[in-house]
C-alpha cells in the first residue's frame, strides 16, 4: 500500500512538472535530464565530503570515543574500516542539506501553494530537529547507555570493547536520536496536510504506548524494565509533543 502510495505520488509530482506549472516551460524529458543532473551532483557532493571527512577522520574518532572508555581492534584492517565509516557518517550529514537543497528546488515548481508551506516547514524544521536530536544523543544519551548496559556487567566479567562494534552503535545511536526527534515535524506537516489531527492521535494513545513499548523492547539490547523505560519515556514525551504540533498545524491551515 505505501509503495503504491509512493508511486501515485511520484506520478503526480512529474505529471505537474510534465504540464509546466506555474508558467514553467520545460518538458518531461528535460526534467528526466535536470533531475538526472541533480543526482550527479549530490553524488559527486557526497565523495568529496567522504573523502575531506577522511583526512579528520583521527579528529572525528577522538570525539566518538567516550572518556575513559579503552577501545581495541582485533585485526590489522580495523583501524582503515573505522576511519571509513566515520568517513562515511561525516559525509553523509554533510550532504544532507545539499540533498535537501537540490530537492526543495527540483520539486517547488510542482508544488500546490499549500503543499509549498508544508515542504518549507519539513525540510527548515526537520533539519533542526534532526540536529538537536543528534546532539543530545551524542552528547547525554550515548555516554549514559553504555554506562547503564555496562552496568550489567560488572563482576561478571571485564569490557573488551572492539572499536567497529563501538562505532557502529555509536552512529546507530545518534541517527536514532535525530530521527526520532522527526516525530513532531512529521505530526505537524500531516496535519497541515489534513492527513492527521490532535483528537485522532489522543485518542489512540494507549495504542501508541503499546506499539512503543514494543519497539523499544526490540531495540534495545538488554530486557530490563530500567533500559525500557529509559528508551521508551522519551518517545511517549514526543508522541504528546507530536499531538501539540498537530494542533498547531490545524489551527494554522
Amino acid at each position: 500500500m505505501l509503495t503504491f502510495w509512493n508511486l501515485a505520488l511520484a506520478e503526480e509530482v512529474f505529471s505537474r512538472l510534465r504540464h509546466g506549472m506555474e508558467g514553467g516551460t520545460k518538458s518531461f524529458t528535460e526534467h528526466l535530464e535536470e533531475l538526472r543532473r541533480r543526482i550527479i551532483y549530490i553524488l559527486i557532493f557526497f565523495f568529496v565530503s567522504v573523502t575531506a571527512s577522511y583526512f579528520f577522520s583521527a579528529r572525528l574518532l577522538s570525539l566518538l570515543v567516550i572518556h575513559d572508555l579503552t577501545l581495541h581492534f582485533f585485526t590489522p584492517l580495523e583501524p582503515f574500516l573505522a576511519r571509513i565509516y566515520v568517513s562515511l557518517f561525516a559525509g553523509s550529514i554533510l550532504t544532507l542539506p545539499f540533498f535537501l537543497s537540490h530537492f526543495f528546488v527540483f520539486l517547488w515548481p510542482a508544488l500546490l501553494k499549500s503543499e509549498k508551506g508544508v515542504l518549507f516547514y519539513f525540510v527548515f524544521f526537520g533539519m533542526t530537529a534532526f540536529c538537536v536530536g543528534a546532539y543530545l544523543g551524542y552528547r547525554f544519551l550515548l555516554p549514559l547507555a553504555v554506562k547503564v548496559l555496562f552496568s550489567f556487567g560488572k563482576g561478571i566479567a571485564e569490557e573488551t570493547v572492539g572499536i567497529n562494534n563501538f562505532l557502529k552503535f555509536s552512529i546507530f545511536l545518534i541517527l536514532g536520536s535525530g530521527g526520532i526527534m522527526e516525530i513532531p515535524v512529521i505530526t505537524f506537516c500531516l496535519a497541515r496536510s489534513g492527513i492527521v489531527d490532535a483528537g485522532m492521535l489522543l485518542s489512540k494513545w494507549r495504542y501508541a504506548v503499546i506499539i512503543i513499548l514494543v519497539f523499544t523492547a526490540i531495540i534495545t539490547p538488554t530486557v530490563d524494565p530500567f533500559t525500557l523505560l529509559l528508551v521508551s519515556l522519551p518517545i511517549m514525551g514526543l508522541y504528546l509533543l507530536s499531538i501539540l504540533f498537530a494542533k498547531m498545524g490545524r489551527s494554522g491551515k
